[in-house]
């Protein structure tokens, strides 16, 4: 009954500015060896780190990994498993973003060039992922997109074969989530219903083609913070086109990698789209689930992950419906138990994470209880920092990773609270005192 707890890394656990400067490198070396080793002792099992596309491939197919092969050595020495995101997005604008890596400069130009970005209706190039009609333009310095996938984790496989490496998380969109980039922080503000994206030249047609529908179809959606959506019986028709896309790319992306990790376990991440789903769960459906009260908009995700043997990384568990019920909507909650419920009935595997880093009793609280409901077989926590290691912040993380590692403590921990859980052992104790006193 134990769930598995590992830790993110710092966004810049390598050398993101590339500097010269030994000392700071050291300072960073020494904070994540010190880290480690913390982490070790209170049980956890890995940790997930990035690997930027931007950081490792300068230059077509020339492929810097000694910064990485260094954190590789300093996880393995601590007996850590080790949870490579192949990060084929740019990070930067997003919520808890704390550095800025770009695309490589060369993908940049090319994608711009040919419009192989996504695009909205208004003619916005979003840079932070290659759109999928991407994937077989060989305009990339003669390659498409998916060979640019392939070459990259083909040499990480080499460099990296000798590590422990307990699972690998397949980047497939912004954020290195399976999601189209429907809320920029250049555009957006939350809790807009975002934008669809699917107007690149080469999707625009296909979507013409399978639809009938054009951009005047989207003209109420004013901008990204609107709140008015297209409302009649051609939105249907255009959703299963819009979901289906995202649904091919991924299936693509995740035959690609079963091809090069044969024997690693593969994940796929799910956004955490809570805002608006106590009403039509419009901001769901412009990042590509197609859900609604009549719909289940994850079942199609949760069965070709659990046909594939993929596990479903699915965040935002240690939310409350409370939090923002009465701004947007937002009900997370809910959402964290139709994906819960969607996974058990798909027998997919099922991976919890926090949304925002929070050391806060009541919200460690109901991780674990989204873990326990959701039968989730581990919990990834967002993220290791020098906040976790303060002193207050520590004991928490601590007391949270230890009812993790007891299935049965966790449960106790989760559903009375910090508070319920000691008037029980304090009653546990009396119940064993007083039989001791009457067996003198």
């Amino acid at each position: 009954n134990t769930v598995k707890l590992n830790v993110m890394m710092p966004l810049d656990s390598v050398n993101i500015e590339q500097v010269k400067d030994q000392t700071k490198q050291m300072l960073n070396m020494d904070f994540l060896a010190k880290s480690l080793i913390e982490l070790k002792k209170i049980g956890v099992n890995g940790v997930m780190i990035d690997i930027w596309w931007g950081l490792v491939e300068k230059q077509p197919k020339q492929y810097q990994f000694a910064d990485y092969l260094q954190v590789f050595e300093l996880i393995q020495s601590q007996n850590l498993k080790i949870q490579p995101v192949f990060s084929f997005h740019q990070c930067g604008g997003n919520i808890g973003d704390t550095v800025n890596i770009q695309l490589p400069q060369f993908v940049i130009e090319a994608a711009t060039e040919h419009h192989l970005f996504y695009e909205d209706q208004f003619g916005n190039q979003i840079n932070e992922y290659l759109s999928p009609s991407a994937n077989d333009e060989k305009v990339f310095d003669g390659r498409s997109a998916i060979q640019m996938y392939q070459d990259f984790i083909n040499a990480f496989q080499i460099q990296f074969q000798k590590f422990d490496i307990d699972q690998i998380h397949i980047g497939c969109g912004p954020c290195g989530e399976m999601r189209y980039p429907s809320y920029p922080s250049q555009f957006w503000k939350y809790p807009g219903f975002g934008q669809f994206m699917c107007f690149d030249p080469i999707m625009y047609q296909k979507m013409q083609k399978e639809t009938g529908l054009t951009k005047e179809f989207f003209s109420k959606m004013k901008d990204y913070n609107s709140l008015i959506m297209p409302d009649d019986e051609a939105m249907d028709k255009f959703m299963c086109f819009y979901e289906k896309q995202l649904l091919q790319h991924v299936h693509r992306l995740i035959k690609l990698y079963q091809q090069v990790f044969k024997d690693i376990q593969l994940s796929v991440k799910v956004a955490g789209i809570h805002w608006w789903y106590g009403s039509k769960h419009q901001a769901e459906w412009t990042a590509g689930y197609y859900n609604d009260k009549h719909r289940n908009g994850y079942q199609e995700i949760a069965s070709l992950l659990g046909k594939e043997n993929v596990v479903l990384c699915f965040t935002c568990a240690e939310k409350f419906d409370s939090d923002e019920k009465l701004k947007c909507f937002s009900r997370p909650q809910q959402l964290v138990n139709q994906i819960s419920k969607t996974c058990l009935e798909n027998q997919t595997m099922l991976s919890l994470e926090n949304a925002e880093e929070t050391y806060e009793r009541h919200k460690l609280d109901q991780l674990i209880k989204s873990c326990k409901d959701g039968k989730a077989k581990s919990v990834t926590f967002l993220r290791m920092s020098k906040q976790m290691f303060l002193k207050k912040n520590w004991f928490e993380f601590k007391e949270f990773a230890g009812f993790l590692n007891d299935g049965g403590n966790a449960v106790l921990f989760a559903q009375l609270g910090s508070f319920g859980a000691i008037i029980i052992i304090g009653l546990i104790y009396y119940l064993v005192d007083m039989v001791l006193k009457a067996n003198q």
